[in-house]
């Protein structure tokens, strides 16, 4: 079986579409995706009438105008106009499961490669090679990722607009980073260095957009097929208009380690890029920190408390949190000063009693700052 694979927003619904037509739609595993309203009157059952009311519930509680709802995700799926192929193991990866054994079978025993199947590389780490014949891989660079993963984001974000947590935070917690991009490559990278033998095609989205024919027909190569014959049941799939994600220079303190990856990657130079984050002050693992904000009790990250520090707004909105719960945050020390902030050398580190001290959520304090001491 074929398994089409990559970062999510680099091009593998297109991939799959193409798929389609070299293989049959029948061939292709995913789940047609349903609303509330496809269902059929005679299979809607007690589940999906509570299903339906907490929905209207939460659009009422929201203030959220039905019209507007439509219009954004008809702007989503336009993103993918003709579906995102997904389907059960697409993000959590394929394996044994008793209650799926007929068609798990079928897909295992498919030496000659008559299914395709999409599974994201976070996805593809998860799964059992056995399964796996060949992997289709798409690869597109980390900021036009990055800024595909924004334009969806955006979507949705336009849907609670108006709503006055998001207003606040939008802006300081605007997503335009390849941290994604580095934590799925990532997996990717473990997932064919420990399964060597697969075959695997890098299928390159940028040259597919501008070079369709010479990228399918390398594809036609790897599939063992026909490339003329490939063309011909291809042709006019790949829109040029499908280009609409362009990079921009915006500022992030990972793109170096992404740039990094994604060379790496491109020369299947895997070890490399595992060795390369065993050093764990590489700012992706702070990226992918998460701890316990004993201020206001929620689950945060570095972006969050950096807002937190630099932004007296956000600041505000969380203390309101706090003085809500309860919490005592007065005297409360800031992990993040404490433990979490890894740009930090050991003796930079606040101690907790210094953190409460010099607690920056109290008027007129400012966060402490230690210097690293002098051991000439």
């Amino acid at each position: 079986m074929y398994i089409v694979s990559g970062c999510p927003r680099s091009g593998t619904s297109l991939t799959m579409n193409i798929m389609s037509n070299i293989l049959g739609e029948g061939n292709l595993v995913y789940d047609e995706p349903k609303t509330l309203d496809d269902v059929p009157e005679s299979e809607r059952t007690k589940e999906w009438f509570v299903a339906r009311w907490l929905r209207e519930y939460d659009i009422d509680r929201r203030g959220l105008d039905r019209e507007r709802i439509k219009q954004i995700q008809d702007r989503i799926n336009d993103m993918n106009p003709n579906g995102f192929y997904e389907c059960r193991y697409s993000v959590r990866g394929i394996r044994y499961r008793l209650r799926d054994r007929e068609n798990l079978k079928k897909y295992k025993e498919d030496y000659e490669n008559r299914y395709c199947m999409k599974i994201v590389s976070r996805g593809l780490l998860r799964s059992d090679p056995s399964y796996v014949h060949k992997v289709i891989y798409v690869i597109r660079p980390p900021r036009s990722v990055a800024k595909a993963h924004e334009r969806l984001r955006t979507q949705l974000d336009q849907l609670f607009e108006g709503h006055p947590e998001l207003d606040n935070l939008k802006p300081e917690f605007r997503i335009h980073s390849p941290q994604n991009y580095i934590n799925y490559t990532r997996d990717a990278a473990l997932f064919f260095k420990e399964n060597p033998e697969l075959p695997v095609h890098f299928l390159h989205y940028d040259a597919l957009i501008t070079e369709p024919e010479r990228t399918i027909k390398d594809l036609a190569i790897f599939m063992d097929r026909s490339p003329e014959e490939v063309w011909s049941k291809t042709k006019g799939i790949v829109d040029p208009k499908l280009k609409r994600s362009y990079p921009e220079d915006i500022e992030s303190e990972l793109w170096e380690e992404a740039e990094f990856v994604y060379e790496k990657f491109n020369e299947c130079k895997y070890d490399e890029i595992l060795d390369y984050f065993k050093d764990t002050k590489k700012k992706t693992h702070q990226a992918n920190l998460r701890w316990g904000c004993v201020r206001f009790n929620t689950p945060t990250d570095k972006n969050q408390c950096m807002n937190c520090i630099n932004n007296e707004l956000v600041r505000m909105e969380f203390k309101r949190t706090a003085n809500h719960m309860n919490v005592d945050w007065r005297n409360t020390p800031c992990l993040f000063e404490c433990l979490y902030d890894l740009s930090r050398n050991e003796d930079e580190l606040l101690t907790i009693e210094e953190s409460i001290e010099h607690n920056f959520w109290r008027s007129g304090i400012e966060p402490l700052k230690k210097e690293t001491k002098n051991n000439e």
